[in-house]
């Protein structure tokens, strides 16, 4: 591929689309310059319907107009419904508004006449049910601006405490849980649950790469070593990580969960942190 996309990752070559509003649309080129097909998604999209799409793509400049804050929340709506884990990127204008107004103060006029969310509302009421990341800013006449968007429907929302043994990641998370009754994966202790397993019970594809990349380490090393192996190997990882997402499935009604591991490289934390917001957890990271 000799050029590159302006607006999309270029791992979504060869992906397709469903796209909503396609009549204006700034993404179009970059699909086809990434080779994707695509499908137009609208409210009457059944999520079976879906299936093969692996991503959706939204540009609400096609709806700017007096019901602009109506719309756009129809077309989330629908994009939570069919998700599935799949991520929306959104391009979503906003009026650029004094910060010191007021959260709730939801609409502000354009040059152009029309409504528009005010930034912070955006964040803080529209987009409240998504895990969010913000990709890039994008300036549009008559100040009116445009952000481009990550999003993921919200399960909920997981803590992610790293950093080395004995840097007091176990005491946070003490102290954590007695001030929210937040729902806690200790990864010691999961680690310690996966050897524990005699091998009639290591029925997951997920404990059976565990062991097997831990069946050559000596007892005593396992503990110094387990989280300095995951650090190099994505598919041990990953193995480890979906277990975690097992584990806090288990937690009920809480919205706060939090999980401890001994990651000390950046490269590692920020990869934790992607694969929870794959999964709709919003995420926030925590090193002691």
């Amino acid at each position: 591929m000799d050029d590159f996309p302006e607006y999309l990752p270029s791992n979504l070559k060869g992906k397709k689309a469903g796209v909503f509003l396609q009549g204006v649309n700034i993404f179009m080129n970059d699909v086809a310059l990434l080779g994707g097909d695509h499908v137009s998604i609208d409210h009457t999209t059944a999520p079976g319907t879906v299936d093969d799409v692996d991503y959706f793509l939204i540009d609400a400049k096609s709806i700017i107009g007096p019901h602009y804050l109506t719309e756009l929340q129809s077309a989330l709506n629908t994009y939570r419904s069919l998700a599935a884990e799949r991520s929306m990127y959104a391009a979503i204008l906003y009026k650029e508004m004094n910060y010191q107004w007021d959260v709730y103060n939801e609409m502000s006029p354009s040059v152009h006449g029309d409504g528009f969310p005010g930034a912070r509302y955006v964040y803080d009421s529209l987009l409240a049910d998504f895990a969010v990341r913000a990709i890039s800013n994008i300036p549009l006449e008559g100040g009116v601006r445009s952000m481009l968007l990550r999003l993921t429907p919200l399960g909920r929302t997981v803590m992610c405490i790293m950093a080395a043994s004995g840097r007091g990641k176990t005491t946070f998370v003490r102290q954590l849980k007695r001030t929210t009754g937040s729902f806690h994966v200790s990864s010691d202790y999961l680690l310690s649950s996966i050897l524990n397993m005699k091998a009639s019970e290591a029925n997951s594809d997920q404990v059976t790469t565990i062991k097997r990349a831990i069946d050559t380490v000596p007892a005593n090393q396992i503990w110094s070593r387990f989280f300095r192996m995951i650090e190099e190997d994505d598919i041990l990882l990953n193995a480890f990580l979906e277990i975690v997402i097992l584990q806090l499935t288990t937690s009920g009604d809480n919205r706060l969960v939090s999980f401890d591991i001994d990651a000390r490289n950046q490269e590692t934390r920020l990869k934790i942190r992607d694969f929870f917001e794959k999964r709709g957890l919003k995420t926030w990271i925590c090193t002691t």
